[in-house]
This record gives C-alpha cells, sequence and structure tokens, in this order.
C-alpha cells in the first residue's frame, strides 16, 4: 500500500438544527426589518420533519401587529448553501405544523421557496425553516420586512376626502 492523507474536520450541528432548538429573530435595523445570518452546515433533519430539504435549521418569530410580511433567503460567494428553500408555520411541534401559503406572485403553487410574502396575524408565533436542495451546505441571509396595515385600512378608521381634487384611475 501507497501512502496516504486523511483529513478531518469536526463540524459542530447548528444550535437551531431542531425545531424545539428554534432560535427567535426580532426587528434589529428599523422596527419593521430583520436580518439573520446564518449556515446549516452540520445541520440534520429530524424525524418527523418534512420529507424535502437535507440540512434544516430553525428560525423563530412573532408578528408585532396584523400586517403582511416578506422572507427572502439569499446565498452568495464561498462557503454558500446551494439551491436555497424556505417555508413559514404556524403550529407548535414539528408533527402538527401548518404550512402558511404565500401570495401567487411569490410561488404559492410550489414547495419549493426562497422568497414569499405572507398575511400576518399579530401576536401569533411563526416558525421560519431553512433548509438546501442542493448536496451543499453553507452560509445564507435571511431577510424579514414586515409592514403594518396603514391606518386607514379599516372602514371605521377611514379618510374624509374633501375639497381635495382627486382621480380614480382603474
Amino acid at each position: 500500500g501507497g501512502a496516504f492523507s486523511l483529513f478531518v474536520q469536526y463540524v459542530p450541528v447548528p444550535p437551531n438544527d431542531n425545531f424545539a432548538d428554534r432560535m427567535a429573530v426580532t426587528n434589529t435595523t428599523t422596527t419593521n426589518v430583520f436580518f439573520v445570518t446564518g449556515s446549516n452546515l452540520g445541520a440534520t433533519k429530524e424525524p418527523g420533519e418534512f420529507w424535502w430539504g437535507s440540512a434544516t435549521v430553525w428560525w423563530t418569530w412573532t408578528a408585532p401587529a396584523n400586517g403582511e410580511m416578506l422572507l427572502e433567503l439569499k446565498t452568495s460567494g464561498p462557503g454558500a448553501m446551494t439551491f436555497p428553500w424556505l417555508n413559514l408555520y404556524s403550529g407548535t411541534t414539528v408533527s402538527n405544523l401548518t404550512r402558511l401559503v404565500p401570495y401567487p406572485e411569490w410561488g404559492a403553487g410550489t414547495q419549493y421557496l426562497n422568497a414569499g410574502r405572507y398575511i400576518i396575524t399579530a401576536g401569533t408565533t411563526y416558525s421560519i425553516w431553512v433548509a438546501n436542495r442542493g448536496s451543499v451546505q453553507g452560509l445564507y441571509t435571511l431577510r424579514g420586512t414586515f409592514w403594518p396595515p396603514p391606518a386607514n385600512d379599516h372602514f371605521t378608521n377611514r379618510v374624509t376626502l374633501t375639497n381635495t381634487p382627486f382621480l380614480f384611475d382603474y
């Protein structure tokens, strides 16, 4: 036998590898936006988790008010995961989650998403599932943008237009 080299590297499992260990995200840059940078390197798929995806990590976010949320998963550069994938769920255990369906223009007909815009309910805690469909695990950035409804969104809070010229365009 000839000589050979063996390189072994320990890769720790991410702290939010399992649903029960979801990490909370909070609005960080303004009152309505958060950014999280993470990695699914070393992540696994826990029993009861969905059949799709391979190396999954979990985040959690609680809606401050009714409104809309745009979630985006970005990957680029050296060490980035391939084919990013994200879903938003409600539910309290990995076995009873309900997947939220994003607006149609954000891929409602597919489970293969890296962005989605959702209707959000005040006080509800949501679980954000991040995975990759490819064989390369790695770095990602998760961005959430929240839009509360305008002050005059409800009929009782309507704005009366008086002596103001306006044009209806339809």
